[in-house]
């Protein structure tokens, strides 16, 4: 299911179901790796576990099997701080300041929040979104840029019918009514290649989709 331990013995616990106890197998040395790797970036036990759908229990036992430290929470300096605020009001995202000053999103998020600064995620520019889309950009370069959430590009991208998710959408619409693909890269202004490159992801997209609702609805 790709769901942290907690969060199934949950499920079970409020449907009455008393789950078997099965200790789970230890993780691999490449999910070793992956541990040690995010915890040295400064991720919590909580979030390495959501990301590698284990428990709190195994992630631990790795780090101490190997010795690994706890991350000290991220105090700065008052000059660090002071940078921080410079940063954030000269209009650079978050993810600019922590490659500027080296320091985790944790830390940076709480100086902003202390100083007044951070309130939620930064406001929508959708005209800004949709010309980075339409010039190109994938939605990872945006979601640096900006600030946005992923969903948020992805969701602009299909409403106006522009970047990568969009052009996939208006020609699925434009196939499902009838449209040859020649037809298609004509009226998108796309290279046929390209149709044919979107139409398959898009279709792979919808058939794993498809296939994660009808798990849901058996395991249910």
């Amino acid at each position: 299911m790709g769901s942290p331990e907690s969060s199934v013995r949950s499920v079970l616990r409020r449907a009455g179901v008393r789950p078997k106890v099965v200790h789970p197998p230890p993780l691999t040395e490449e999910q070793a790796r992956e541990v040690r790797r995010l915890q040295r970036e400064g991720w919590s036990v909580r979030r390495i576990a959501q990301r590698l759908g284990r428990g709190h229990t195994s992630i631990r036992t790795a780090l101490r099997r190997w010795r690994v430290p706890r991350v000290p929470r991220q105090w700065l300096t008052p000059a660090d701080k002071a940078r921080v605020l410079d940063l954030a009001n000269s209009g650079h995202t978050i993810v600019a300041i922590m490659a500027w000053t080296g320091r985790s999103e944790q830390a940076i998020r709480r100086v902003l929040r202390r100083a007044g600064v951070l309130r939620g995620r930064p406001r929508l520019d959708r005209s800004r979104i949709v010309a980075l889309l339409t010039a190109g950009c994938r939605i990872g370069a945006i979601v640096a840029e900006t600030g946005c959430a992923p969903g948020s590009v992805y969701r602009i991208s299909l409403q106006e019918g522009v970047g990568t998710a969009g052009v996939a959408l208006r020609a699925e619409e434009l196939l499902l009514a009838g449209r040859s693909i020649p037809d298609i890269a004509l009226l998108l202004d796309e290279e046929e290649a390209k149709v044919r490159r979107l139409l398959k992801a898009r279709i792979h997209h919808r058939r794993r989709r498809d296939e994660g609702g009808r798990r849901s609805a058996r395991d249910s």
